[in-house]
């Protein structure tokens, strides 16, 4: 949902995802000459539209001539420390909820700030349900200070918590991720319905016991996991699969994906009622503890009977064991590569792996190249030359990269923070060593490897003309072309209005994670002086300070407040 408004010198645009609503503020330069920030209060209705609540949305840096010491864990409400900046995100945003957000341009001084005539704008989170797209993303923030000042670090799966506590936490970190795999598995309720499914880590145990229930209800259930010998997670799969009362690779049921080279690293369920696909779910979502409550994820249910029908013949290809050159040239027989030039229109596009030939990997940097206003990626785990050739070409779109922590990650996000048209950042978190912000912790089920994030996607333009989203399980590299099993989706979006759903919601969370690691990721790596990180935990006090990088041309941030941007009547 997108709608938004605008007055003589100010505008505000919201963007509504699931749980993000994004208000991205402009103005007309004149107007920011006494511009402090922006204050924002709302206001809480249920979906009936009776009133809950309401308050002063808060931030966590202070105006130094008023709160000259600011502590550890406190926040200030943004009618006396506005936000200074042009786009703001509420992400605590609760489905089946309305919001009515005042947003008030403050001029004055730190010590008097005054409120400017608001603007008011209603809006409404994208509802889970939906007849073609249904998109549920994980919360993937335990390093984060809501999670300290909710669960004061102590991990989800603490024996010091009761039952009840353990599943607060659990429940806080799926954000309706697993409740949404739940349902998804539910729905194969009796004979009629059929389950196939693709999946690489199967161990979380409530996971294949809900596939074991709904064999017993009489669907018609069929499972490809990781069987390779030599990796960790076929022991783990096999224990829980077992445990389930499943039998290991009857071929009939249950099929061990054992004869490849390469990770059968699919993460996808197609739903079949009376023996027809009607909808499929994929995504980046290992169903194991570190995928549903620990890194980053989503779950991507597509009820399109065509795409379904695709995922089941690739289902097909793989029960049978294949070896990598075999499959390989089943898959691109199949499902030929793709262009920007001769990429279907209109209709979605569902790639395979393994491939032979390494285009498909060409085609996802084409895309990322081609972006005119917005580029964004989330890269788990390595930056393909491909992508560092797109990145190094001079572009008029600002292009966002997401990596996860370690230091190849780091130099990256580095270097290329030295382009004014790439933002990029490692996974990082706060080690109580920047000023008021507390120590953070991991949910520690996921090793060192993929802390942070583990989506694979890719947005093109999301508010341009012609814009673009590709999910799925492969992560942008050459093994997840040519080697791996992997699947993706390739879905032209539209922007008319009632049609932005997809890339709406891919763009708030993109943001959300992007945001809450960059922070972290620039404080980890300050070597500048005291003195200059004493003055980063304070608001500016003058406007220009922090205005004047929105209206410089050609800067990472003008080109942001202008993508984001509702606009003003006589601009078109």
């Amino acid at each position: 949902m997108r709608t938004g408004t605008f007055n003589s010198h100010f505008s505000v645009h919201a963007i509504a995802g699931t749980h993000v609503i994004t208000l991205a503020l402009d103005a007309r330069e004149e107007a920011t000459a006494n511009l402090l920030g922006f204050a924002f209060f709302r206001k809480k209705f249920d979906k009936k539209g009776k009133f809950l609540e309401e308050a002063w949305m808060e931030g966590y840096k202070p105006f130094e001539a008023v709160v000259p010491d600011p502590q550890p864990g406190v926040r200030y409400p943004t009618n006396l420390h506005p936000i200074q900046s042009f786009v703001w995100a509420d992400f605590a945003v609760s489905q089946d909820r309305k919001y009515e957000y005042h947003v008030f341009p403050v001029t004055g001084t730190p010590a008097q700030p005054n409120l400017q005539k608001p603007l008011v704008i209603e809006v409404s989170p994208e509802p889970y349900k939906h007849k073609l797209h249904e998109i549920y993303f994980n919360r993937a923030v335990a390093a984060s200070q809501a999670y300290v000042e909710r669960f004061h670090n102590i991990r989800p799966n603490a024996k010091s918590l009761t039952a009840e506590q353990q599943k607060e936490r659990y429940d806080w970190l799926s954000r309706g991720l697993y409740e949404a795999v739940i349902a998804f598995i539910e729905q194969a309720k009796d004979k009629r319905f059929g389950l196939r499914v693709a999946m690489y880590e199967l161990d979380f145990p409530e996971i294949p016991e809900l596939f074991k229930k709904a064999l017993d209800r009489g669907a018609d259930v069929q499972i490809v996991y990781e069987a390779r010998g030599h990796d960790s997670q076929t022991k783990q799969n096999a224990t829980s699969l077992k445990a389930a009362g499943f039998k290991l690779n009857d071929r009939k049921i249950t099929y061990a994906r054992e004869n490849t080279d390469g990770i059968p690293h699919n993460k996808f369920m197609v739903l079949l009622k009376d023996n027809k696909p009607v909808m499929v779910w994929t995504g980046s979502t290992n169903l194991s503890e570190g995928g549903i409550f620990g890194h980053s994820n989503v779950g991507h249910c597509i009820k399109d009977k065509t795409l379904a029908a695709s995922f089941l013949q690739y289902w097909n290809l793989l029960k049978e064991d294949p070896k990598i050159g075999a499959l390989a040239t089943q898959v691109s027989a199949i499902w030929p590569d793709v262009t920007l030039d001769t990429l279907p229109q209109n209709k979605m596009t569902p790639i395979f792996s393994p491939r032979k030939g390494l285009k498909m990997l060409d085609f996802y940097a084409e895309v990322f190249g081609a972006a005119e206003n917005l580029a964004a990626i989330t890269l788990p785990f390595n930056l393909d030359d491909r992508f560092i050739k797109k990145i190094d070409e001079v572009s008029p779109a600002v292009r966002y990269i997401m990596l996860n922590s370690g230091k190849t990650n780091e130099e990256v996000a580095k270097k290329y923070n030295a382009d004014p048209d790439v933002i990029a950042t490692a996974g990082s978190k706060m080690n109580n060593n920047f000023g008021q912000w507390l120590n953070e912790i991991h949910t520690g089920f996921n090793g060192s490897n993929a802390q942070y994030i583990h989506t694979k996607f890719l947005l093109k333009d999301p508010l341009g003309p012609e814009p673009m989203v590709i999910t799925g399980s492969a992560n942008f590299s050459q093994p997840s072309t040519n080697k791996n099993d992997e699947n993706m989706v390739i879905i032209p979006c539209s922007n008319k209005p009632g049609q932005t759903r997809v890339q709406d919601i891919y763009l708030g969370e993109f943001f959300r994670l992007f945001d809450h690691l960059y922070f972290r990721f620039l404080s980890s790596r300050d070597t500048s002086t005291d003195e200059e990180k004493q003055k980063r935990r304070f608001l500016k006090p003058r406007p220009q300070d922090w205005v004047s990088g929105y209206y410089k041309a050609g800067t990472d941030r003008f080109k942001r407040r202008k993508n984001f941007s509702f606009g003003f009547v006589d601009e078109g």
